[in-house]
């Protein structure tokens, strides 16, 4: 057994207890262009929300050394799911994806999709004229004219959307169910009313049988009408999403859950086509959806909460994530190419602060806030203590997600790029939503992920974090492209550094105190020349230049940061 799966101590934990972590987002509004992330949502012209109360100030010192050389900082961290044209222009947006649930089930010959668990099962989409209309040409298309790429999801479920408007649970069928969709009584959400699901579903309701080569002939279809990969066709091709969530969110079409040797072998399956179809595109795969598939398969759920774990102990207890990467890896070895060239994971952070979730949560309480402040520690920090359910399953192991992946790629198959496929803090309707998203941009950074994407648009001050790193002079200003090692001595303090190509030291620093400002000093030898400071907090309304900040610097950096900021200093 390895080491990793003798640490793991699974104590009943069954997916109903994680609460309705994956049932609250992916639902796109029309095929091809997805919904509002639709709990945390910010109305627009909406009156910004009162300060936090007032602490007392504190000091805090950070240091910077530059004479590391540093690694590329990938410009795929900024990714996004669906965001205004200029907006992806003015932040120089890289790589744009296209996915979510009902990606699952779509039928790009039609343009359509089925709602699945989040939206009663239900078929969806605008009729097309021609495929040229499919969403995956005009996803892309929309990323080019911005000189970006695409991360598109293509279904490997198996099953896709027949026509526009079938429903898995009619009632005039299934009979009486708890909810049926508004204004439309007949499309039930395949639940019963006295609380059971409904099992009796034949899949061709609602969908066709779709296999590897349908998958590869739109790759081909694509690569006609815009390009291969190495060209200005899709760079990434996504096989599917949260796989080990179909038998759930897909249940009408799938009952069974997904076990490890399945997963590969339509792994296999789908990405030869595609790379048979078009040998210059990346694939991403394993798309999970949160911890426990990082280690366990949907079989292992079982009926006892993962309690036995079988289908881990019969791949000799090593944790899905790992095994993945490792057959990937022998995958490599064996056919002198990579099958997956992108291992994809989902993180959203799993702490509760009264009954709320961050990534969910709105409201202008103090200790919730902090505790998002806090949960984006979730992704690399090996002394952070969880504090959600998580911290049950595993004895004194720090969730570290991103570092523990990279542990695993860099034992079995080291070329393997790193993808948060999707991820969200939350915040939007508090300064806490840009803060949160500022310190994870510099996570992202320090951690050499690849590629991420926040699902879906950064909203309401969330949007304010990309305005930092990407656009906070509106011309263009940008975080560096080349990691310099940077160190904060308070926890209260989060700092982020790079080197830029012009020369220029760019250096983030987040005051996540809500309350106190910070008298912050930064010691950096051999850092010289003008300094200039842009910042947004809660009384700025955006990112604005701090004009009383500017001056001349030689070693070392002295600032006043107000409570709740997030400062980028710019040093040429």
């Amino acid at each position: 057994m390895k080491q990793g799966a003798r640490e793991w101590i699974v104590l009943g934990i069954t997916v109903a207890s994680i609460g309705a972590f994956f049932h609250y987002r992916e639902a796109t509004t029309a095929v091809g262009e997805q919904a509002e992330y639709p709990r945390d949502a910010v109305t627009k012209n909406q009156a910004p929300p009162p300060p936090f109360p007032t602490r007392p100030s504190y000091k805090a010192t950070a240091t910077l050394d530059l004479a590391k050389p540093g690694h590329t900082i990938s410009d795929g961290i900024y990714g996004v799911c669906n965001l205004p044209s200029d907006k992806l222009r003015d932040y120089g947006i890289a790589v744009t994806r296209w996915g979510g649930n009902t990606s699952s089930r779509y039928n790009w010959k039609i343009n359509a999709d089925n709602g699945a668990n989040d939206w009663y099962f239900k078929n969806r989409g605008t009729p097309i004229r021609d495929l040229t209309e499919t969403a995956y040409l005009k996803h892309l298309q929309t990323a080019r004219a911005i000189q970006a790429t695409t991360y598109q999801t293509v279904p490997m479920l198996g099953w896709v959307a027949k026509d526009h408007q079938s429903h898995a649970f009619p009632v005039r069928r299934h009979g009486p169910q708890k909810h049926t969709e508004p204004n439309h009584a007949d499309v039930g959400n395949g639940v019963r009313i006295d609380g059971k699901p409904i099992r009796d579903v034949d899949p061709r309701e609602t969908s066709i049988a779709a296999g590897p080569d349908f998958v590869a002939e739109a790759v081909a279809f694509v690569s006609k009408h815009a390009g291969r990969a190495d060209g200005q066709g899709v760079k990434y091709w996504v096989l599917d999403n949260e796989p080990m969530l179909w038998h759930q969110t897909h249940r009408d079409v799938r009952a069974e859950p997904l076990g490890y040797d399945e997963l590969w072998e339509r792994t296999v399956r789908y990405a030869e086509a595609i790379k048979q179809t078009d040998p210059t595109a990346k694939v991403a795969g394993f798309c999970s959806w949160g911890w426990t598939d990082l280690f366990f398969s949907a079989k292992d759920e079982g009926n006892d909460g993962y309690a036995t774990q079988r289908d881990c102990r019969n791949h000799g207890g090593e944790p899905l994530g790992e095994w993945f990467i490792r057959k990937c890896g022998e995958y490599q070895k064996k056919h002198g190419q990579p099958l997956i060239d992108v291992f994809d994971f989902h993180w959203y952070p799993q702490c509760e602060a009264k009954g709320k979730s961050p990534h969910m949560g709105r409201g202008m309480d103090v200790d919730f806030n902090e505790l998002r402040l806090r949960s984006t520690r979730d992704l690399w920090d090996p002394i952070y203590t969880q504090e959600s359910w998580i911290r049950s399953t595993v004895d004194k192991c720090p969730t570290q997600v991103i570092r523990r992946v990279r542990q695993w790629i860099e034992r079995h198959n080291p070329s393997m790029e790193i993808c948060l496929g999707e991820y969200n803090f939350g915040g939007s309707d508090n300064i806490t939503g840009g803060l949160a998203q500022a310190d994870a941009f510099g996570i992202l950074a320090s951690e050499k992920v690849d590629l991420a994407f926040i699902w879906h648009t950064p909203e309401g001050t969330q949007d304010l974090a990309w305005q930092l790193f990407r656009n906070f002079d509106g011309a263009g200003g940008r975080f560096g492209e080349r990691h310099i090692d940077a160190k904060s001595l308070h926890s209260d303090l989060a700092i982020h550094a790079a080197k830029r190509k012009d020369g220029a030291t760019t250096i983030a620093v987040i005051n996540k105190n809500l309350g106190g400002s910070c008298e912050f000093k930064v010691d950096a030898a051999g850092l010289k020349g003008d300094m200039r400071v842009w910042r947004f907090d809660q009384a700025s309304g955006g990112v604005v230049e701090i004009s009383a900040e500017a001056k001349t610097i030689d070693g070392s950096i002295v600032l006043n940061l107000p409570a709740a900021s997030a400062s980028m200093i710019v040093v040429k």
